[in-house]
């Protein structure tokens, strides 16, 4: 198994304008690409509030990292708030040494 990706709308939210998104498996240069063509559609979707649970995520690289990056603009592009969750320490690491930590923020700075 490359990743799994399961997208649903929050059980605990007040109204339908929250999505949660949960990716696992391995993030790599194999696998990013076409995970990234299926998040990009529930990205642009203008949903308030996007969760994106990392919980089940086995391996990542800096591919990992890029995937986040792209998700966090797509959503701000159209509106939204993501907050990653459960995020793996290594890309937390990689990010720390890109200087781009602050991209994987739930609000812009």
């Amino acid at each position: 198994m490359a990743y799994s990706f399961k997208a649903s709308a929050a059980e605990n939210s007040a109204n339908n304008n929250t999505l949660r998104l949960e990716i696992g498996g391995q993030l790599d240069f194999n696998s990013v690409p076409q995970l990234l063509a299926e998040l990009q559609p529930h990205m642009e979707q203008s949903a308030a509030h996007i969760t994106v649970d990392l919980g089940a995520v086995e391996q990542a690289n800096s591919a990992a990292l890029a995937l986040l990056v792209e998700c966090q603009v797509l959503a701000r592009g159209a509106g939204s708030v993501v907050e990653f969750l459960n995020m793996p320490d290594s890309v937390g690491k990689i990010a720390e040494v890109c200087g781009v930590s602050e991209l994987l923020a739930s609000t812009p700075d």
